[in-house]
């Protein structure tokens, strides 16, 4: 097997399971949160935002296992398809990193909220 065989499905496996992990994780967060008290719509809109970067990683994942092992035949033969197949992988990775800056941007401004509603020091 072609070493850039290999690190392709290696690299495919860890971004399938770091999807299922991700996911996993926000959902048991969005739970935990529940059972805290925590406001629900707040909840919710961190849980879907996660939820969806998990599951667009598990489907670049294996559209970079099916492009370069399953289609690889095709793609010979119709360079349409390989253009217009790797646009819309990039594309799902544009979005995730997206979805990840707003994740960041979202979780930086819920930290600020936090601490500008602490109790100054001092006591008073």
């Amino acid at each position: 097997m072609d070493p850039t065989r290999i690190v392709t499905v290696v690299i495919s496996a860890v971004a399938l399971c770091a999807s299922v992990l991700m996911t996993w994780r926000a959902l048991r967060r969005y739970r935990e949160g529940l059972r805290l008290g925590v406001k629900r719509s707040v909840l919710l809109r961190f849980a879907r935002r996660r939820v969806t970067m998990g599951v667009m990683l598990g489907v670049v994942a294996v559209m970079l296992f099916l492009g370069m092992h399953v289609l690889d035949g095709y793609f010979r033969t119709s360079p349409a398809a390989f253009t217009w197949f790797w646009l819309a992988v990039l594309a799902l990775l544009v979005w995730l990193i997206f979805l990840a800056i707003f994740d960041l941007v979202a979780v930086l401004h819920s930290r600020l909220e936090q601490w500008q509603r602490r109790p100054p020091f001092g006591g008073d």
